[in-house]
């Protein structure tokens, strides 16, 4: 089944009838009126920060940024991740596809009473565009090739409660968009783990590429 991570790829009948879905098993999925999307606060008029682009790396393109693989180099190699987290030394220690363990959470709903419910997860696989650790914390990046709405909330908390139970490490929460030359990064954080939808923007920033 689709993942729909945005709002605008739902089915028309799923938007109609205020349904949406999470997974919570191998090929099993629970359906209700799940308040699933987080809006991503407006750029327009976000101070854009300009990274300029030299010629060292010939394998790296700013006008062949095509890929979402493509955007986590680019944040990487040009420094601008360490910018944003205000932080330095990472490194690339995971990424791909994971199968949790059992963990339970709550979810908001919409227009219903009561407005939130416990979803069971048995085992889901969940995956991770990239997962970077250094000294201080773990970092846990979900990047998108495009500038949607919103985002389904599921692509940061499945991550995050994988590996909530495998490191004491504080765990920091980065989704990245990339469109016309602009990287913007959003962190967020759960004010409490097991809520999903307690997720709380922390800060975002816009950079530019140009070509030395």
């Amino acid at each position: 089944m689709a993942k729909f991570d945005s709002y605008d790829n739902l089915p028309q009948i799923f938007k109609d009838n205020n349904i949406s879905f999470l997974p919570i098993n191998n090929g099993e999925y629970i359906l209700s009126n799940f308040d699933l999307y987080e809006q991503l606060p407006e750029t327009k008029f976000l101070k854009t920060n300009i990274i300029k682009v030299n010629n060292k790396y010939t394998t790296i393109s700013i006008t062949d940024i095509s890929s979402e693989s493509k955007v986590l180099n680019t944040i990487q190699t040009f420094k601008i991740l360490d910018d944003f987290l205000e932080d330095n030394d990472f490194v690339s220690t995971f990424s791909g596809k994971m199968r949790t363990d059992p963990f339970d959470f709550w979810i908001n709903t919409k227009n219903s009473t009561p407005n939130k419910i416990k979803v069971n997860v048995k085992k889901v696989q969940c995956e991770i565009d990239a997962g970077l650790e250094n000294d201080h914390f773990i970092v846990i990046i979900e990047a998108k090739n495009s500038e949607p709405k919103d985002f389904n909330i599921r692509q940061l908390y499945y991550p995050y409660r994988y590996w909530l139970s495998k490191t004491n490490k504080p765990i920091r929460l980065v989704f990245c968009t990339y469109k016309n030359n602009e990287i913007t990064l959003y962190e967020y954080k759960f004010l409490t783990p097991d809520y999903y939808s307690s997720i709380e923007l922390v800060k975002f920033e816009k950079y530019s590429l140009e070509q030395e």
